[in-house]
């Protein structure tokens, strides 16, 4: 009876390495595939690195008028007016920043003044005096910065926020982790890329424990779990084997396999009845387990019994393999 109900179960499971689907609960958590593609943006078109940029003389009869549009000066301007006209861009843009820091970097192409602002507590930000403003944040300009010095680490320094209110990334990152709902005491984090759609995706690492990957959609934030992220072939920078192995533990607390001492952990795939881990333990060859959308552990199926499932277990033979 136990092994016809497994096969039953069995002849659910889609799996597939890229776009596995998973089903849910109506407002649960949306989760992406993660499938991302690297490459730095610019910022806007018309934006250029402020070093390679002189602002260019303009008329006498024309100077107010710019000064109000763009926020170009032909002599370096007080901080106030740094402040004040940088304060006045991001209100344009409808960006909520209040102001407490900012710098003049340069000006774009078209002699636009470009800003970087801090505000305060909250994520920061190099704007661009367009119309309308073209604004970016520290958090993505350093993303791009490090990948476009890992495709050529001879390539010119890329914009990069300065500012001392701007240098902490993960500070900044763990903002948009409370906001697609990640609670955990965020310790690293930076900017992985863009998804297949053009949003802006982040990775969040949890001490201890498994991290993620969260995507900045139109709907709302797509939350990826790293061992869902690892599925697709990918591997999160800031989540170890180990502490993927420490969450599945979690899981398997008060279940039939609560003695396997998880030492790694695999997304095998879904169907409408949940989810499926595999856990290898350091003793024995290890369990195949059935979650829900809560991540509470629905069923539990040793290896031995498992061989239908989604191919069966293959971490315990993939070990073996590593160590000949």
């Amino acid at each position: 009876m136990f092994k016809t109900v497994v096969s039953a179960v069995c002849s659910l499971i889609v799996l597939a390495a890229g776009s596995t689907a998973l089903a849910q609960n109506p407002g649960s958590t949306q989760v992406g595939n993660g499938g991302l593609y690297s490459g730095a943006r610019s910022m806007s078109a018309a934006l250029v690195d402020p070093r390679s940029s002189t602002v260019t003389q303009v008329l006498p009869s024309r100077l107010d008028r710019q000064r109000n549009r763009n926020g170009v000066y032909t002599q370096q301007p007080t901080m106030a007016q740094v402040l004040a006209t940088s304060q006045s861009e991001m209100n344009t843009a409808n960006v909520e920043c209040r102001v407490v820091d900012a710098s003049l970097l340069g000006y774009n192409a078209a002699q636009q003044g470009v800003y970087e602002v801090s505000c305060g507590s909250g994520m920061g930000y190099v704007v661009a005096a367009s119309s309308p403003p073209a604004v970016t944040d520290c958090v993505t300009l350093a993303g791009r910065a490090e990948m476009a010095r890992a495709q050529d680490p001879a390539a010119p320094a890329a914009l990069v926020c300065k500012l001392a209110g701007n240098s902490n990334i993960t500070r900044m990152v763990a903002v948009y982790g409370q906001q697609a709902g990640v609670h955990c005491a965020v310790d690293q984090a930076a900017m992985v890329g863009t998804s297949v759609a053009g949003n802006a995706v982040y990775e969040i690492g949890c001490p201890g424990a498994e991290g993620y990957w969260i995507e900045k959609a139109a709907s709302g934030w797509i939350t990826t779990p790293c061992i869902k992220v690892a599925a697709t072939g990918t591997a999160c920078r800031f989540t170890t084997t180990a502490e993927l192995a420490a969450s599945a533990k979690t899981w398997l607390v008060g279940t039939p396999a609560s003695a396997c001492d998880v030492t790694d952990v695999r997304y095998m795939g879904a169907n409408g009845a949940g989810s499926f881990y595999e856990t290898r333990c350091g003793a024995g060859d290890g369990f195949v387990a059935r979650l829900d959308n809560a991540m509470a552990v629905q069923q539990v199926y040793p290896c031995a019994e498992a061989a239908t499932i989604g191919g069966g277990c293959k971490l315990a033979a993939t070990a073996a393999a590593d160590r000949q």
